[in-house]
């Protein structure tokens, strides 16, 4: 998804940048903004993007995890992006099991065409980013429970 910022005189006019950004963000950025600490007694999934949106640093998120509710979907890690089997809703059929896939967002930004079967490696190391972050959920829910 994209991201429009605009603020004359600290961001610079018509940049466009790539990197990777998530809406749990915005708490880390604007809380920076107004010069007010994150808070220290909980774990803050979103960093800081204004050195991002200033052109002065690549963002600073190694992956990106995806969920939907409780359940993790997928991670990006650079242009890389894996999604786990996910259930389609198929309309007036049953649902139907779908996946993994495994994506280059840089060739692929649509999602169209999964990797999965010509890039086994990749998929495996991201297969294990999702585990290890399944595993470190289950220890700290970030208020999920």
């Amino acid at each position: 998804m994209p991201l429009i910022a605009r603020w004359p005189g600290v961001l610079p006019e018509d940049r466009i940048t790539c990197e990777m950004a998530s809406n749990l963000d915005l708490f880390a950025t604007c809380l920076s903004v107004a010069g007010v600490p994150l808070p220290g007694d909980r774990v803050i999934d979103g960093k800081n993007l204004l050195p991002v949106l200033r052109g002065e640093a690549p963002s600073p998120h190694k992956a990106l995890y995806y969920y939907k509710g409780r359940r993790l979907l997928g991670v990006r890690q650079g242009k890389w992006k894996v999604l786990r089997r996910r259930m389609t809703d198929n309309g007036g059929y049953a649902s139907l099991r779908q996946g993994p896939f495994l994506f280059n967002l840089e060739t692929d930004p649509s999602e169209s065409y999964s990797l999965i079967g010509s890039e086994p490696e990749i998929a495996r190391r991201l297969a294990g980013m999702l585990e290890r972050q399944d595993a470190e959920i289950q220890l700290n829910p970030r208020g999920w429970l």
